[in-house]
């Protein structure tokens, strides 16, 4: 297969290529889940082969691996592995495990040119640090993320002192960017309030997963979810995440029962297990496949399984504090296909994190910790829709919120709600155009929960764009301006 790059993924790379010429050795590289970064990798270690320099990739779970050689085969890549269970040997290109290849630096002698990390957003974890720094300061290294976010607040930029992070930052389009392009799927988002985890401790930035799962199995998961699914998003190809191994395989017992065919797949999952689970969805013998931890970060099912298989809903039942697993999860239904990716919410993910085309702003620096995400959205009692925070009336129905919101019991069950948003993204907008001032602006993040700096990259923006509107009025040509 001849590597052919997207026009969206051509201006990356070249913004990857010209940071590089710059003089900058440590890129992140911005790309929504379902953009094709590891297109891009392959691309920028084709270009290393070609002037005889090394590349290496880093994957952060096992099975990735076998899932990117395959990738770089279709793109006419050789390469070799640092893997459990391949065989050793150094060449140009290599796929590499980073746990594979902690265990073994005091045995590896080469260094690459370059090196390409998958899933970034790890890169501060203390695994990572010590392989990053095993490399030494002569490597140049390519950062890849969707989110580049971590759950403890800390940057992924320099930070004197320490090996790691990255002093450059190149973003490629946005959800919406790629929505619009019709290189991802539209949605239609379902979802219920906010469930109660109030008695769910913090571990690490998010819930503690023992109590998570006592919490679910109590029933504290709102909605009927297999019920929902026969309403909502009958006949389609769906993949629910659930929090632990024992609710998932409850869960596929459960949809197998109601005449659902339906499969469980976790981490201990051979290779030949997900090649066959996934087959099984992409030719249709089953409908639903449950996962625990396995089909979020990087995850193709498509290359696993060898075959054309868009994924069509999305459950979301295990509740989560990250962002960027929350729209791993989502993008996992985002890949372009004719209708619309139903996402049915039942952990209240949507209401903690916002919808999955929301604007984000990307920032190296590092954030103040928080003690959780402030909501950005909120359900109505009366319907069950969910409108913005900040919206006085029920953007569904039209009732008016009171001023006190109401306390949701352990478990609701009611119909999911979908989502508008579009009215959504209006009063987002409307709000963003009356704030005229940049202390506005800043007291309107700090209630959306915003990073600091979205008030001041916000102000810039709209003051370039008055510019370039002044320059337009006095007959300047203006060079093309992406949507």
């Amino acid at each position: 297969m001849s590597m052919t790059l997207r026009p969206y993924q051509t201006r990356l790379y070249n913004g990857l290529i010209t940071e590089a010429r710059n003089g900058h050795r440590s890129i992140l590289a911005v790309l929504p889940t379902g953009g094709g970064k590891t297109v891009v990798a392959a691309a920028l270690m084709g270009n290393a082969l070609a002037k005889a320099k090394s590349a290496w990739f880093c994957c952060h779970r096992d099975f990735l691996v076998e899932q990117t050689s395959g990738t770089m085969t279709a793109f006419g890549i050789p390469h070799g592995f640092i893997a459990a269970g391949r065989p050793e040997g150094v060449v140009p290109a290599m796929i590499v495990s980073v746990d594979t290849l902690r265990s073994r630096l005091s045995r590896t002698r080469v260094r690459p040119d370059l090196v390409i990390w998958d899933e970034a957003h790890h890169s501060r974890a203390a695994s990572w640090l010590k392989v990053w720094e095993w490399f030494g300061p002569g490597v140049t290294h390519v950062g890849l993320t969707a989110t580049p976010e971590r759950l403890d607040g800390r940057g992924l930029g320099l930070v004197p002192g320490e090996p790691g992070g990255f002093s450059a930052m190149v973003e490629g389009p946005t959800t919406r960017e790629l929505m619009d392009l019709g290189q991802l799927s539209k949605y239609r988002a379902f979802a219920p309030g906010r469930p109660d985890l109030s008695g769910v401790r913090t571990v690490a930035g998010d819930y503690d997963l023992h109590q998570l799962a006592e919490a679910v199995d109590r029933s504290v998961i709102t909605g009927d979810i297999i019920g929902h699914y026969q309403t909502k998003a009958a006949g389609l190809r769906a993949v629910y995440f659930c929090v632990n191994i024992g609710y998932s395989k409850r869960l596929a017992r459960a949809f197998c029962a109601a005449g659902i065919p339906a499969m469980h797949l976790d981490g201990t999952s051979t290779s030949l297990e997900r090649m066959m689970a996934a087959r099984a969805l992409a030719n249709g013998e089953i409908k639903v496949l449950s996962n625990v931890s396995i089909m979020g970060e990087g995850f193709d099912l498509a290359a696993v399984a060898q075959a054309d298989c868009n994924v069509e809903a999305i459950g979301l039942i295990r509740p989560t504090q990250s962002l960027s697993l929350h729209l791993q999860q989502i993008g996992r239904g985002l890949r372009p296909k004719p209708d619309p990716c139903i996402i049915l919410d039942h952990a209240g993910n949507i209401d903690r994190h916002g919808l999955p085309d929301d604007d984000r702003y990307c920032e190296l620096d590092a954030r103040k910790r928080k003690p959780a995400r402030k909501a950005t959205v909120r359900t109505c009692p009366s319907c069950l829709g969910v409108s913005p925070i900040a919206s006085p009336v029920c953007v569904c129905c039209g009732l008016p919120f009171e001023k006190e919101g109401r306390k949701l019991p352990d478990h609701v069950d009611a119909a999911l709600v979908e989502i508008d948003p579009e009215a959504r993204r209006r009063k987002l907008w409307r709000e963003q155009e009356e704030a005229d001032t940049l202390e506005k602006l800043k007291a309107l993040g700090a209630k959306r929960g915003y990073k600091p700096g979205w008030a001041y990259k916000f102000w810039q923006a709209r003051l370039a764009a008055q510019a370039r509107k002044n320059r337009q009025g006095a007959g300047v040509v203006l060079p093309f301006k992406r949507k």
